[in-house]
């Protein structure tokens, strides 16, 4: 047995798109798929969880470890890298002590804040371990350096690194006339 799911096994998901060449570890765990969709020659390695509202481009890595929380939605568009033990939230529980909190707390009792899509345009890499928190957008080619905390906006472009992350400096657009060169094969 492969320790990836067959075309069968991902086609019975019953996703709301799926696209060719979906690689999707045994290991991760998806939660209602029919709210996701994923483009072509996309990889989801071991213990990823992935929950809701997601929309995956084209040519995606999603490493191990990852947290995907797309109740309020996350899209991420094509020639995208999450690395190792990246975290993504769309939306968040209010912890100012104003109201319960958890996924046991009944609704009326808790503040839901932050709810906003979470927006990943193309040519971004994230580096392991960063945190992107509720309606934030990562402009095209933006990287993200490791153990970073995004609460802002980001540059396109740039190197976005720290906490909370900031732009260091410019990112070489290389990679987007190389990603043009290739597009015939991939």
């Amino acid at each position: 047995m492969s320790g990836f799911y067959s075309k069968e096994e991902l086609e019975a998901m019953h996703f709301k798109s799926l696209g060719k060449n979906v690689s999707i570890s045994r290991k991760a765990s998806l939660y209602h798929t029919e709210e996701m969709e994923i483009g072509n020659n996309v990889r989801i390695e071991d213990f990823c969880v992935l929950n809701g509202n997601i929309t995956i481009g084209n040519n995606v890595m999603i490493c191990v470890f990852c947290l995907l929380d797309g109740n309020c939605g996350i899209v991420i568009e094509d020639n995208v890298t999450i690395a190792a033990r990246v975290s993504i939230h769309s939306g968040t529980d209010d912890y100012s002590g104003r109201s319960l909190f958890g996924c046991f707390a009944p609704m009326e009792y808790r503040i839901y804040r932050y709810a906003e899509q979470v927006t990943i345009k193309r040519h971004v890499l994230i580096g392991d371990g960063a945190v992107i928190m509720p309606g934030v957008v990562i402009s095209e080619g933006t990287s993200i350096g490791a153990m970073s905390f995004v609460k802002d906006d980001t540059e396109e472009w740039s190197v976005c690194a720290g906490v909370p992350a900031k732009k260091i400096k410019n990112r070489y657009r290389d990679v987007a006339r190389l990603y043009e060169q290739v597009k015939q094969e991939l």
